[in-house]
């Protein structure tokens, strides 16, 4: 028979040397889930930088595309001069063209191109010779370069005005017709009836190396058919163009944005291989300028990059943006190795405190599994403290990439008190008014002073208001910047506060309105000659028949449904009554085709008539709309970052209490 002790020992020792089993297992589930963090968060990281980088990519397309949008523009205003006009003299010309290149650098030249029969040749250079160009004729360029004077062809398409001249005089009196390229274009243009685009081309003028471009529009005859190809070749006058250099409208478009470690090429996807190429900007976060990696055939690339289509006129752009060595080192931190390290670190250590606990025997064990618990609890108590820290830091950075990316807007946070202490300004301050953030900080006083000293007691009057009142603020005032310059300001802010409803202070959006308002002086000028006003410019009678409208009150009266010798629609009619009997200008909002217009009442008592002006507002009712969506989603983020200090203190208490709770003397400390 067998000995039942030995039997007994025998188990004992099985037993025993299973002891290891689960701290085998523990060390690899530690090692695996160390590298399983390790994977998951170098995953994440690299999708944020995916996301950053189309961020940042679409903001360049996003202001290519205004920028070019803008340019157009141009075109058509200095097209519908000529329609709206019987004849247009140099003069003229020089003046209408002056402010809008002076307002748009990336515009080479804006020029009239008139359609030269070759029997009117001699008159055409002989007029524009007593104009004051007395070496006036028209040209070609010879195969070797130099202008000569063009031979003799049917017809011409000289560059006869041309704004400014300075810069421009090669190009004065040069034959489009001449080049193929060019001619091409002038036949699409002419034949089409649309704006059309040359494919790159090198100008003219051109001393440098980069590559422009032309857009033309044309003009037929007034009062002439244009329903067919045929009527539009044989009633062509002529072509307003305009003249651009690639590279600075690139260049205009982006200067504007932060530097953010994108390179963009720019190519036109209509041109044939070989001639696709346009330009190439190097981000300017590169110590020195990259060299273009340039891709005639637009094939897809591989790796990180952002293609978009730019339309401009009959011809598309691709925008292809890529990320430098910079950029994606930027974005690239030692969170994963520090995760893994961690969990290693972590791994190991409980390993070796639970062999010591096997070791130790029973009471050790119970210490050791004690402790294992209260580890896992405080493991769980970290991981959902660093959650918390990490919502808030999202929510830091959302709100910084929502306010610092707002061009020619700054966001400010100030006290409620007597001074509106500066809290914080986003860094745009510095473009806008040449002081920098430090600068608010440093000195309370610095924003009163910017205010325009005949604006400042009225906007120190409307602040302490809405610090009294608690109700929103908004203004237009004047602000002198740091070189002495006055620019205009729109102010929009409220008041935050928080769960109780108690005030914590004053939050805001500056916008500079300069443009705006040059605008609308330019449109007051304007007003003074409603036949070529763009806008609508109408008379009427005191019982409300339309007595005279322009060209361009069309859309309006074709909303109102009626015509010149026709009263306006009841609603209108009477406020035409008011306003000749109050005597005083009257506003209000008509919409028009998509449209928003701002048409303005304004009595003429003597004549017993009513003079209307028409401003198309869109775009200024879109952008208060979004201002007042980005002030919502700003007192959003802050209230959100209001409270992490409170969380942060909540856990720390949690966190000492159990430890409290095991008997530890240590307390945990956690660093807000």
């Amino acid at each position: 028979m067998s000995d039942p002790s030995r039997g007994r020992e025998r188990a004992r020792k099985h037993l025993r040397g299973y002891r290891f089993v689960p701290l085998t297992l523990l060390v690899c589930l530690g090692v695996g889930a160390s590298i399983l963090g390790f994977c998951l968060v170098r995953v994440w990281e690299e999708e944020q930088l995916r996301k950053d980088f189309h961020r940042a990519a679409e903001d360049r397309v996003s202001a290519l595309e205004r920028d070019i949008g803008s340019d157009l523009l141009v075109l058509e205003a200095l097209h519908s001069l000529y329609a709206g006009s019987h004849t247009v003299e140099r003069s003229e010309f020089a003046v209408f063209v002056k402010p809008f290149l002076t307002h748009h650098g990336a515009i080479q030249a804006l020029e009239w191109i008139p359609r030269v029969p070759d029997s009117q040749r001699a008159a055409y250079e002989e007029a524009a010779r007593n104009e004051g160009f007395p070496q006036f004729q028209i040209t070609e360029r010879h195969s070797q370069g130099q202008m000569i004077r063009a031979p003799r062809r049917e017809e011409y398409f000289p560059v006869y005005f041309v704004g400014p001249y300075e810069g421009n005089e090669v190009a004065h009196g040069f034959d489009l017709g001449s080049n193929p390229t060019r001619l091409e274009a002038l036949n699409r243009s002419r034949d089409s009836g649309e704006m059309v685009a040359t494919a790159r081309i090198t100008l003219v003028q051109e001393k440098g190396r980069q590559f422009g471009f032309l857009l033309f529009l044309p003009v037929y005859r007034k009062g002439a058919p244009t329903d067919s190809v045929d009527d539009r070749r044989r009633n062509l006058e002529g072509f307003v163009l305009g003249v651009y250099r690639i590279a600075d409208i690139v260049e205009e478009a982006l200067r504007h944005l932060e530097p953010q470690g994108v390179d963009v090429h720019l190519y036109d996807s209509s041109a044939a291989t070989g001639e696709r190429f346009l330009h190439f900007h190097s981000s300017r976060t590169r110590e020195s300028p990259g060299a273009p990696s340039i891709d005639e055939t637009l094939s897809p690339q591989s790796g990180l990059h952002f293609d978009e289509i730019v339309e401009l006129a009959d011809r598309k752009w691709l925008v292809r943006c890529t990320p430098t060595p910079g950029f994606i080192a930027a974005a690239s931190t030692l969170q994963p190795w520090g995760i893994l390290a961690g969990g290693l670190t972590f791994s190991g250590f409980l390993a070796a405190y639970i062999l010591s606990i096997l070791l130790h025997g029973g009471r050790a064990r119970r210490t050791a599994l004690q402790l294992e618990q209260a580890n896992e609890e405080l493991k769980n108590e970290v991981a959902e403290r660093n959650r918390a820290e990490e919502a808030v830091r999202g929510s830091e950075r959302k709100f910084r990439s929502l306010v610092e990316q707002l061009p020619n807007t700054v966001t400010y946070i100030a006290d409620l008190d007597e001074r509106s202490t500066t809290r914080y300004i986003s860094p745009q301050v510095e473009a806008v008014l040449g002081y920098s953030p430090d600068d608010f900080m440093a000195d309370p006083d610095i924003w009163a002073t910017c205010v325009h000293p005949e604006d400042r007691e009225r906007v120190l009057a409307e602040v302490a208001l809405c610090h009294a009142t608690g109700t929103d603020y908004s203004s237009e005032y004047r602000m002198v910047r740091r070189d002495g310059s006055v620019i205009w300001w729109h102010d929009e802010a409220r008041i935050v506060r928080d769960d109780h409803d108690q005030p914590l202070y004053l939050l805001g959006v500056n916008t500079d309105i300069t443009e705006r308002k040059k605008a609308e002086e330019e449109i007051g000028r304007l007003a003074r000659f409603p036949s070529e006003n763009p806008n609508p410019v109408l008379r009427v009678s005191m019982e409300g028949t339309v007595i005279y409208a322009n060209k361009g009150s069309r859309r309006l009266l074709d909303t109102w449904g009626c015509e010149p010798g026709q009263s306006l629609p009841e609603r209108f009619r009477q406020l035409a009554r008011d306003v000749l009997a109050s005597g005083a200008s009257r506003e209000t909002e008509v919409q028009c085709d998509g449209q928003i217009l701002s048409i303005t009442f304004a009595p003429l008592v003597e004549a017993d008539c009513v003079n209307l002006y028409g401003l198309d507002i869109t775009e200024r009712k879109r952008a208060e709309e979004e201002l007042k969506a980005t002030l919502q989603e700003v007192a959003h983020f802050n209230r959100l970052m209001m409270t992490r200090e409170e969380r942060v203190m909540e856990l720390k208490k949690e966190v000492n209490d159990l430890l409290k709770e095991m008997g530890r003397e240590r307390t945990y400390e956690t660093t807000a």
